[in-house]
C-alpha cells in the first residue's frame, strides 16, 4: 500500500471515530452509550480475531476496525462525561484521571501487540480490551444500582 493510501485509510479511521463520538449523544444517557460501545467493541473484536485467524482479506479487516472505532468513539466521550458527572466538585480531575488511565493502558498494550505473531497478539489484545471495557461498564452500573434499559 502506498503512503497516500495509508493516509486515506488513517483519515477514514479518524472520521469514523469522530462519528462514533458524535453518535453518543443520541442515546438517552451516557450509561447507555457506554454500554452499547462496550458490547459493540467486544463483539467486533471477537469478529476481528476470527477474521485474522482465518486470513481474511484486508477490506474485511478494515470494516471490522471501522466498526470497533465507532464503538470506541461512543465509549470515550460518554465515559468522560460519566466520570465528570460522578465527581461534580472535581470534574476536571476526573476527566484528567480518565485520560491518564487511557494513556497508561496504551503504554502497556503497545509492547504486548508486538509479541509473537502480530496477527494473533493484536487480535487478542482487542478482545481483552473489549472484555475489560464491558466488565468495567457492568460493574459501574451494578455499583450505581441502575440498568442500561
Amino acid at each position: 500500500m502506498s503512503a497516500f493510501g495509508f493516509s486515506l485509510i488513517f483519515a477514514v479511521n479518524a472520521l469514523v471515530f469522530g462519528i462514533g463520538a458524535g453518535a453518543s449523544i443520541k442515546f438517552k444517557t451516557p450509561r447507555q452509550s457506554t454500554f452499547f460501545g462496550s458490547v459493540g467493541l467486544l463483539a467486533f473484536s471477537v469478529a476481528l480475531l476470527l477474521a485474522m485467524l482465518l486470513g481474511a482479506i484486508f477490506w474485511l479487516y478494515e470494516c471490522l476496525v471501522l466498526a470497533m472505532l465507532a464503538c470506541i468513539g461512543t465509549c470515550f466521550s460518554s465515559s468522560v462525561a460519566l466520570a465528570m458527572n460522578e465527581a461534580h466538585e472535581r470534574a476536571g480531575a476526573a476527566s484528567a484521571l480518565v485520560g491518564a488511565i487511557i494513556f497508561v493502558l496504551g503504554g502497556v498494550v503497545s509492547p504486548l501487540v508486538g509479541m509473537g505473531d502480530i496477527v494473533v497478539s493484536t487480535s487478542l489484545i482487542f478482545v481483552v480490551c473489549g472484555v475489560l471495557a464491558l466488565g468495567f461498564c457492568l460493574r459501574f452500573m451494578q455499583l450505581d444500582d441502575t440498568s442500561c434499559q
